[in-house]
């Protein structure tokens, strides 16, 4: 599969969270911003001109909690610049809830709002670097579509995520988080239910000196993600999860790429996953593709560690690095001990283990006994490093799979296309692909 990476060129970060309504006098419903200021007192949002801001609109639907709102966000750029009392239902590391009060200039929504654009290139909101872009609150269902948020910092890692903090339910629909910066998940970080969908997670990197994680996204305990024909690229994380970072959560991903994310210290170049027994990690990759990450350490394109299970169909790892220091293994994929790791329709090749200079596609014996279970149909480029247990019905071993490099090759995402040549082509499973529900495939990553 591929995905467009579309370059809209904005930058870093902003803080959290929301504004406690005063004195709306717009119903519930539709808020059309019609002035780019960030004044916290044009709340009316009615049929006059000039009296509906971004963050007045945000007040006012605000207001009225159980209603639905949207709020229709012209082509411009949004400063957030003004500072105001944000009321927000958070969960705290022991996976308790309580509400919080603080003083930001991030837009707080606290209320089922959606957020409406005129595109991604040209609807910015930028955070200015005072704090998060957004934060969303665990009793909202926020929808955020056609903008970009960008400079959003959040140097507190009680709140994540520098593009948007997400508690409740979000969805992104073809938005842009490009160069935030957080302590976890620099473009997002979520605790709760979220939604990726034909959207560019770009640019954005931790500052936890040395402990950041979760570059593009940060998945936390209990919290979920889905990312759908989108694009996690060129995001980095001081420690581990570069494009993305799932901790005790799940995450699937599908007609999706992850390309370019780098770790500086840590593991998981292009995803990192961490389970422990009472709360273990599950991931779905499907008509996916992990090409041109890296990590220092283990894992390039995907590190699974322990108590994780992971399911891929349909993916191409390749061209990432482990290792860009001392040490490191696994520069497709790392699968640690007492983790499941199956694998259909698939192609693994073209990594590099950056200590010796040499290939290293999958390792599984880095650590002790762990394997990697075939379900069929699989290309490994190097295999040495690999212990390929279950159905090897049409694997092909230590063969060149003859991949072009990564690029436009049509679809909302970029791909790595088979040569000519490649003794992939035509050796997929002849009853066709099929997805983690065991339906057959109707379409590639290209759709």
């Amino acid at each position: 599969m591929r995905a467009r990476h579309q370059r809209l060129g904005y930058v870093i970060t902003v803080m959290a969270l929301r504004l406690v309504a005063t004195g709306r006098t717009a119903n519930a419903g539709t808020f059309v911003v019609d002035r780019t200021d960030d004044a916290p007192t044009a709340t009316a949002c009615t049929a006059a001109a000039d009296d509906c801001s971004l963050r007045g609109a945000v007040i006012a639907a605000d207001a009225t909690p159980n209603d639905a709102s949207t709020i229709t966000v012209p082509a411009g750029t949004f400063l957030l610049t003004q500072a105001t009392d944000c009321t927000f239902r958070t969960t705290n590391r022991d996976a308790f809830s309580y509400d919080v009060t603080v003083h930001v200039t991030s837009l707080c929504l606290s209320a089922p709002i959606t957020i409406q654009g005129d595109s991604a290139a040209t609807t910015i909101i930028d955070g200015t670097q005072a704090g998060n872009v957004a934060l969303v609150s665990q009793l909202a269902t926020v929808e955020l579509r056609d903008l970009t948020l960008t400079h959003g910092r959040q140097q507190n890692s009680d709140y994540g995520g520098g593009g948007v903090g997400n508690y409740g339910t979000l969805t992104l629909t073809r938005t842009r988080m490009h160069a935030n910066s957080a302590v976890l998940g620099g473009g997002v970080y979520s605790y709760g239910p979220l939604t990726v969908f034909q959207s560019l997670i770009d640019g954005n990197f931790t500052e936890g000196n040395g402990f950041g994680e979760g570059g593009g996204i940060f998945v936390n305990r209990g919290g979920s993600a889905t990312v759908i024909e989108s694009t996690i690229a060129d995001n980095t994380a001081d420690l581990h999860g570069g494009g993305l970072d799932v901790f005790e959560g799940s995450v699937v991903v599908r007609d999706s790429t992850i390309s370019g994310n780098h770790t500086i210290f840590g593991h998981g170049g292009g995803i990192q996953t961490f389970g422990v027994p009472a709360t273990p990690v599950t991931i779905v990759i499907t008509n996916s593709t992990l090409s041109g990450n890296s990590s220092q350490n283990t894992g390039g394109g995907l590190n699974v560690n322990p108590n994780v299970t992971a399911r891929l169909q349909s993916v191409t790892i390749a061209g990432n690095t482990a290792g860009t220091q001392s040490q490191g293994a696994g520069g497709g994929i790392e699968v640690d001990i007492t983790s499941s790791v199956t694998i259909r329709n698939s192609l693994i090749a073209g990594n590099t283990n950056a200590v010796s200079g040499g290939p290293d596609d999958c390792t599984t014996n880095f650590y002790g006994n762990s394997w990697l279970t075939s379900e069929g149909y699989n290309l490994v480029a190097d295999a040495a490093l690999c212990l390929i247990t279950g159905d090897t019905t049409g694997n092909q071993l230590n063969v060149d799979p003859a991949l072009a490099p990564l690029a436009d090759n049509g679809g909302p995402t970029l791909t790595r296309a088979l040569l000519p040549a490649s003794p992939a082509l035509d050796a997929g499973n002849p009853a066709g692909c099929t997805d983690d529900d065991a339906v057959v495939l109707a379409h590639d990553q290209r759709g």
